[in-house]
């Protein structure tokens, strides 16, 4: 999501030395970092969102992946907007130090 993209850069735009990973405290960069949700976890959005719309999941209604993508989208814009907008409200997301394998 480009807008979670733009926060993590606030996120190290207002601290240039780096962000401190929450769960080791270590100093990250934005390269060595991820933007990951808490509390609620995102599926648990998901499944609130698709609850409190009463919405039935049709492979219409949403995109496929492609090319190693994780991200599936509403295919109408304006269910697009409210999924985004819902998430928005209760998305809590902390930088966490990458692990290199």
């Amino acid at each position: 999501m480009p807008a979670l993209m733009h926060q993590k850069q606030q996120l190290f735009d207002f601290s240039p030395s780096g962000v401190r990973c929450v769960k080791t405290g270590e100093l990250t960069t934005i390269q060595t970092s991820e933007y990951r949700h808490t509390e609620p976890r995102f599926r648990d959005i998901v499944s609130g969102f698709i609850q409190a719309k009463n919405l039935v999941i049709t492979p219409s209604m949403v995109t496929v992946s492609q090319d190693m993508q994780y991200q599936t989208v509403f295919t109408d814009p304006a269910m697009a907007r409210e999924f985004i907008d819902f998430h928005a409200a209760l998305a809590n997301l902390e930088i966490f130090k990458k692990y290199v394998r």
